[in-house]
């Protein structure tokens, strides 16, 4: 069972408020919108199609388990016909480029995010054109052992971190070659510790140190990202954080479930996360969780309740249950309360729950509700410019 202590603000008096609970059988019921959002994505680059081709992976996976409708029909079609053509995005020398393959347009990050979703697809049994993978694997090899003297430093110790699973499945590196990362770790970002951990799950200072890198709240875990990092890394918090959960499921830390809340947390309103390679991560991470974490079928009585009110009474039997949510409205009388809502559970197997407390600002006062807007204005004097104060 769930206790959530709740204090309800005084704004509630002059506004109201709602305070919801929701509850599901498994952690995958709340993978819809993403999935949803990238079976209708209109654009065309090679790597929003392999992120889609992996969404479609994922869904197909899990469409019995989890929906009772439908989403995608056509889903394991799509991941064949991405992978038909992954020729046409692959240049001469092996590396792939977002449109046209020719060997200027090659990155050697995203030819590295392409290994690593074939390790992924290859795991999942679909077939990849070994002429794609031998040529992709030899570009990879060649980037991992001599870094390019025009690579920037940051792309290239992520591309390699991204690319060593795939390399090692080949058996063109060793856990010898990936060890020598070690050296690195004051260079890297937290999306690399998080990958270089998938690597090296038993590495318990790299584990440390990728702690120092994240923030915890109402039991989320969720993993700060730099932004003064090169835009083809695509950099997110979103994205560190599903390679986290990743590995963290390999890991004997125990702090998966809390990973997971994290991932979740991030999501935004239409359930997806930062971008298409993000939710590529993502839906990964969750279902690997899902796939250690939901081993048993759930047989659980749920009565989800609010101050002493019950909101909801839900039988799970089946991972293909609906989610149940239910809310109160938070009235005057309830202005400046403290009280207990939560859930009390009778049975086997797990569940979760989410829980949203709404209610309006006091709209007489400015509120910063996660992004601030100011304005200024500057002068070039010599050749900076300063900006424009009262005394110049």
């Amino acid at each position: 069972s769930t206790v959530v202590p709740v204090a309800v603000p005084q704004g509630v008096k002059t506004y109201g408020g709602r305070f919801s609970l929701s509850a599901a059988p498994s952690v995958l019921n709340g993978l819809r919108g993403a999935i949803e959002a990238m079976r209708d994505y209109p654009h065309p680059c090679w790597e929003q199609k392999l992120s889609r081709a992996v969404t479609a992976v994922v869904y197909a996976a899990e469409k019995n388990a989890v929906w009772t409708d439908d989403l995608w029909p056509d889903a394991e079609d799509f991941v064949k016909k991405t992978l038909a053509e992954a020729p046409s995005y692959q240049a001469e020398n092996g590396g792939m480029a977002y449109f046209e393959p020719q060997k200027i347009f090659v990155s050697p990050y995203l030819s590295a995010y392409t290994a690593y979703a074939f390790d992924y697809l290859l795991r999942q049994g679909y077939e990849i054109p070994q002429q794609v993978q031998e040529k992709l694997a030899q570009y990879l090899l060649m980037f991992f052992k001599q870094t390019g003297k025009n690579a920037n430093l940051k792309t290239a110790l992520t591309t390699r971190l991204l690319s060593a699973g795939f390399l090692k499945g080949k058996n063109l590196i060793t856990a010898a070659d990936i060890a020598v990362f070690d050296r690195d770790i004051p260079l890297m970002t937290a999306f690399d510790k998080a990958l270089y951990l998938q690597l090296n799950p038993e590495n318990k200072a790299l584990l440390n140190d990728l702690y120092n890198s994240s923030y915890q709240t109402s039991g989320s875990l969720i993993f700060k990202e730099k932004a003064d990092q090169p835009y083809d890394l695509l950099p997110s918090s979103a994205k560190t954080t599903c390679a986290a959960l990743t590995a963290f499921v390999q890991t004997k830390d125990g702090k998966a479930e809390a990973v997971m809340r994290g991932v979740y947390s991030l999501r935004l309103k239409d359930g997806t996360w930062a971008n298409t390679q993000a939710n590529a991560f993502c839906l990964m991470a969750v279902t690997e969780y899902a796939e250690k974490a939901e081993a048993r079928t759930p047989d659980l009585m749920l009565k989800g309740q609010f101050d002493n009110r019950v909101l909801f009474e839900t039988a799970f039997t089946s991972k293909t249950d609906a989610p149940v949510s239910a809310a109160a409205v938070l009235t005057p009388e309830t202005a400046g309360k403290k009280v207990d809502a939560g859930i009390e559970a009778q049975g086997q197997g797990k569940y979760y729950y989410s829980t949203i407390l709404s209610y309006p600002s006091d709209l007489k006062k400015a509120v910063n509700a996660g992004l601030e807007v100011t304005r200024g204005l500057f002068v070039e004097r010599g050749d900076k410019f300063v900006p424009v104060t009262k005394d110049r």
